[in-house]
């Protein structure tokens, strides 16, 4: 692989995002994760349910075959989560770490806790705010994460600088 110019973060979840972080010029890309809204009538409502789209999560991936990195948040199920949720969570994370497999873009899982320690130090990391919170500081001068439901890109930020981070410090070290 040639010289990393991007640093890919991945918070996995139909409703979770995506960021990339451009070496050269600074500049950071956000985006939720592609899906689809279906509605079906059930007991004469509707009823909307997302699924991903795994056409658009690859078209996300292609342009940086070849020149980039990604940590992926490693995800496990939760005794309070619904089993559809769980289904959905577990899905879309083998999807993305089946998609960067094919797209040849290294990639590492690391729990939340991990990411969260070494990005967030002395923050509560419980809290659904901290995410967002801690990714206003690092690119305020970008007007980001304003937002409540911007928590899953603030993540996915997140784990893009904790890659680029850690990236270079492993590969620093071999030089």
């Amino acid at each position: 692989m040639d010289k990393v110019k991007y640093y890919i973060g991945i918070d996995p979840g139909v409703r979770g995002g995506l960021a990339i972080i451009q070496e050269i010029k600074a500049t950071i890309i956000l985006c939720g994760t592609p899906r689809f809204e279906l509605t079906k009538k059930k007991n004469g409502k509707t009823v909307k349910n997302f699924v991903c789209d795994e056409r658009g999560m690859a078209n996300l991936l292609k342009p940086y075959i070849g020149n980039a990195v990604a940590t992926i948040e490693k995800v496990h199920t939760m005794p309070e989560q619904g089993v559809v949720s769980q289904g959905k969570l577990m899905e879309s994370y083998g999807l993305w770490k089946g998609m960067l497999a094919m797209a040849d873009i290294p990639f590492e899982c690391v729990a939340p806790q991990t990411w969260k320690k070494a990005m967030m130090p002395d923050m509560d990391k419980s809290s659904k705010d901290a995410s967002r919170m801690r990714a206003k500081q690092l690119w305020i001068d970008k007007g980001l994460f304003d937002e409540v439901k911007d928590e899953h890109v603030a993540e996915a930020a997140l784990i893009a600088e904790y890659c680029r981070r850690n990236y270079f410090k492993c590969h620093k070290e071999q030089e």
